[in-house]
């Protein structure tokens, strides 16, 4: 009997503000998922920093899972990758942002000042 490819689920999926899967997590990896398109992957920096009303849980996740397999290299990878992630927030955070700041406010530009005219 013929049975069609279907991919492994995920071991977690989380939604977005909508209730809509947005991230998948398997194997130690983040996919973004959507209906409109296959999962693809994503690193676990863009899902925190995509999607920061999530940031607590995906951590959480990824501790879990670096926990459930601390002999597979993949779970160094992604210790590392979340400890450059926090070094980098805290640099952010060190360089005047309030302490309300939010992830997406850490992300945006900074503005420029504008250039002495002589006039304002």
């Amino acid at each position: 009997m013929y049975a069609p490819f279907t991919p492994r689920p995920f071991d977690v999926i989380l939604p977005d503000a909508l209730g809509h899967p947005a991230l998948g997590f398997r194997d130690g990896r983040w996919f973004r998922v959507g209906a409109d398109q296959p999962p693809h992957p994503v690193a676990a920096r863009a899902a925190i920093l995509g999607n920061p009303d999530a940031a607590g849980p995906i951590v959480q996740i990824m501790c879990w899972w670096m926990r459930e397999h601390p002999r597979e290299g993949h779970a160094v990878d992604l210790a590392t990758e979340l400890a450059l992630l926090v070094g980098e927030m805290s640099r952010e955070m060190s360089r005047g942002a309030s302490r309300g700041t939010t992830v997406r406010e850490l992300r945006a530009p900074r503005p420029a000042l504008p250039a002495r005219s002589g006039r304002y």
